[in-house]
């Protein structure tokens, strides 16, 4: 379940705060769908506490910023536990946050934009203790499909010609070995060295080309193409690969009316 709100108190700023949660049967009797999830105004968070059954919560807050006519900022950050109390082991659980910020613009009116990113998940997120609670339903994720990892993308695209777009891209990824489909730690485990960029990091990077091109009216040809350059492959020490990557589509779209007649 998950609820909402968005605030856009001017053309310029926009800010959000995002709440969900995810329950499951852990073998407690008469353990079903919860209709009181549906109400938009419960703050599922401090229900929680109260709560006897186990529930995984997680809240989120982003806001967007325009600056000028064509820049953006923009940022977003996620909580699924952090830790206060810290007097026992058990109280050590390492901090589950996330965090993305990113800027895009243009320039030479229009002709050229640019946007970069960089995005954070720690390795325990989007899971618990209870491993029915995790944020994955059948090996996929609910939120992202990873964790344990950090990313850096540039990419800068012009219009060499009407109708005609061409990308450039580069991007650095960092996946350490902590997977949010594995078992969550036992306590006695707990240690700083659990919390981002576990075990051996593997190092990714990035160079790709990418370009579009629209000859006729509802004709769209676009072709990706990368270089990734991989260090320490699939977290083995010292393990390293090089691949290209490539994609090529064709579409033609064409509209259909009239009316219909029986």
């Amino acid at each position: 379940s998950a609820h909402r709100l968005v605030i856009t108190p001017s053309d310029r700023l926009a800010f959000a705060l995002t709440e969900s949660a995810v329950y499951g049967d852990n073998g407690e009797p008469n353990r079903f769908f919860e209709p009181w999830f549906l109400n938009p105004f419960n703050l599922w968070l401090l229900v929680n506490e109260n709560y006897v059954q186990s529930v995984n919560t997680l809240v989120a807050a982003d806001v967007s910023y325009r600056l000028g006519s064509s820049q953006r900022l923009a940022g977003q950050v996620f909580a699924d536990d952090i830790q206060v109390d810290t007097r026992t082991q058990g109280d050590k659980e390492p901090q589950q946050i996330g965090f993305t910020l990113s800027a895009t613009g243009g320039a030479r009116h229009g002709q050229v934009s640019w946007s970069a990113f960089y995005t954070r998940v720690n390795a325990l997120d989007y899971r618990t203790a209870a491993n029915e609670e995790q944020y994955s339903i059948r090996g996929l994720g609910l939120a992202r499909n990873h964790s344990d990892y950090d990313q850096l993308t540039a990419r800068a695209t012009l219009a060499p010609a009407p109708r005609a777009l061409v990308t450039g891209e580069m991007t650095v990824l960092r996946q350490g070995a902590a997977d949010f489909r594995e078992r969550f730690p036992p306590v006695s485990s707990y240690a700083d060295s659990l919390v981002f960029l576990t075990g051996i990091v593997e190092r990714t990077v990035r160079l790709a080309a990418q370009a579009a091109w629209t000859p006729l009216e509802g004709v769209n040809l676009t072709a990706d193409v990368g270089r990734h350059f991989i260090h320490n492959a699939a977290n083995a020490p010292g393990a390293s690969s090089g691949r290209w990557v490539w994609r090529v589509r064709a579409e033609i779209r064409r509209r259909l009316t009239g009316r219909l007649t029986w």
